[in-house]
């Protein structure tokens, strides 16, 4: 009788397991792909059944930002509402792109994993800014600085500045001494013609390592981070033919950042698994078109399910190819769409602000920017084209001017400058608006890099072998009568010895003029 009464148990037992509901992401917030998030935004997210606290920590809601890197906090759950909340310990900063992944760790209460694991991503606010431009101001970087980058290397919540050398195979490190000028270069050995860098947390220590593509010996360096924003010796790893651009991004929802190349000499693009600890397993590669030449690779979640795809601009072919994510960290067959000649760059951004990703390509041979409105399920409508100076090697999208959408920055070869495309506000674009740089200017990046709340633009020049900084020409933010009166009151306060202010990431002053 007990051994049949055993039986019925076991069996009850693995049938409630087997039967157990696996969680779904119901909503988010800030939702996929929001603009204009609050800087010192929580996040959090509501599931579809009731799951197990336990399990929701910094290991498997893993939040990245695109200049700053990795960002934790304290987790909350509430079990009436099925939501869990992370508020982030460090502010994010100014315009940047945020990328939260919710791991397959993560459980129901019954034990169920997260189906496939969850990817999201926002932009930050950026609430001043004129879209116009001071005079550039340059910085010597290595020989042909052919790639720049724009993230806080040293930890101490300014945003410095990294290029990719090709004639000299190394990287420079520019420090930001904390109001938007810079400390002379440090270098560190790469791999032979390195044409592109990226700035990531690999290992998960909290700080910012350094990944480049090297063209000419098809691998990649990874560099990491002493956490002063000085660099150990390289790492390498092979890839396909020719990379042009290496990329860091979480392919798999593993809560690590994977790498992907574009390959020009394979016609197609490497992808590398995080081992966990920021060393890489074997390259798999994924075809993006014979004859094809990839340049450039961009990771975003175009179709809306969760996970990243990829973008890559063909440079013989004159077109994109997209291909989709599995779910896993692997891919499918691609797509592909027309674009402008010799699209040297590929961006994605949601530049009409109807909650998801378009695309837009910098044509080196057309002299113009094309643009393809997503359809909302991860095809693109055909694109339009926007005129910009001559020789177009990359384009950038953000918000220059402060209006709450997503403006276009190109970096000229030929002009010797950066054209901007501010947004009418509906992802078209007025006519471009010229500001002189260094020479042969084919890598452009904008970010926040003298805390005034706008974000300035840097370029990577290769032939004046340098950096150049253009500080957005800002509007003066004026306070309103009761920000005077909190202001006012606040001195009172801090005069009388009444209040002791601790601040967190950023300074008092840099938070009130956001």
């Amino acid at each position: 009788m007990n051994k049949i009464v055993f039986i019925m148990f076991t069996a009850i037992s693995f049938a409630t397991v087997g039967f157990a509901q696996i969680p779904h992401v119901v909503s988010t917030s800030p939702t996929q792909n929001e603009l204009n998030v609050s800087y010192s935004a929580s996040i959090s997210v509501t599931f579809d059944v009731d799951m197990d606290q336990t399990t929701i920590n910094n290991g498997t809601f893993v939040v990245n930002a695109r200049s700053t890197g990795l960002h934790q906090g304290v987790i909350t759950y509430d079990g009436p509402s099925k939501t869990a909340t992370l508020d982030p310990t460090d502010d994010f900063d100014i315009g940047e792109v945020v990328t939260v992944v919710l791991t397959t760790a993560i459980r129901s209460s019954g034990g169920s994993p997260l189906a496939n694991g969850y990817s999201w991503s926002f932009t930050i606010i950026v609430n001043n800014g004129s879209g116009t431009f001071a005079a550039h101001t340059d910085y010597a970087a290595g020989e042909y600085a052919w790639s720049i980058f724009a993230a806080d290397l040293d930890g101490d919540a300014d945003i410095d500045l990294a290029t990719a050398n090709a004639n000299s195979y190394n990287s420079s490190i520019l420090l930001n001494y904390g109001n938007g000028t810079f400390a002379p270069q440090s270098t560190y050995p790469v791999g032979n013609d390195p044409w592109s860098v990226y700035n990531a947390d690999l290992d998960g220590d909290g700080d910012l390592d350094l990944i480049t593509a090297n063209m000419s010996v098809d691998n990649v360096s990874v560099l990491r981070n002493n956490g002063n924003g000085s660099f150990a010796a390289q790492s390498t790893y092979p890839v396909g033919t020719t990379p042009i651009r290496a990329i860091a991004c979480d392919l798999d929802c593993d809560g690590d950042l994977d790498l992907a190349t574009a390959n020009m000499g394979s016609d197609n693009v490497s992808v590398l698994r995080n081992n966990g600890n920021g060393s890489f397993a074997a390259q798999s590669t994924y075809a993006v078109g014979d004859g094809s030449g990839p340049v450039s690779v961009f990771a975003a979640d175009l179709d809306g399910d969760g996970d990243l795809d990829l973008a890559v601009s063909n440079y013989f072919s004159d077109n994109i190819s997209v291909i989709f994510n599995n779910g896993n960290g692997t891919f499918g067959s691609y797509t592909q769409y027309p674009a402008g000649d010799l699209p040297m760059n590929v961006i994605a951004a949601d530049l009409d602000g109807d909650g998801d990703l378009d695309l837009a390509t910098a044509n080196t041979y057309t002299n113009d920017v094309s643009v393809f409105m997503n359809n909302g399920n991860g095809t693109f409508a055909s694109h339009l084209v926007y005129a910009v100076g001559d020789g177009p090697w990359s384009v950038f999208a953000c918000d220059l001017d402060g209006d709450g959408d997503l403006d276009l920055a190109t970096g000229n070869e030929f002009t010797n400058d950066i054209s901007i495309l501010l947004n009418n506000g509906n992802g078209t674009f007025a006519t471009h608006s010229d500001y002189p740089s260094g020479e042969a200017p084919i890598s452009v990046f904008a970010a926040d890099l003298d805390h005034d709340g706008d974000l300035d633009l840097a370029s990577a020049n290769y032939l004046s072998d340098n950096v150049s900084v253009l500080m957005n020409q800002g509007v003066p933010l004026v306070p309103t009568l009761s920000e005077w009166g909190m202001l006012i009151m606040v001195l009172l306060l801090l005069a009388t010895g009444t209040v002791t202010v601790i601040s967190r990431r950023r300074k008092i002053a840099d938070n009130s003029i956001r």
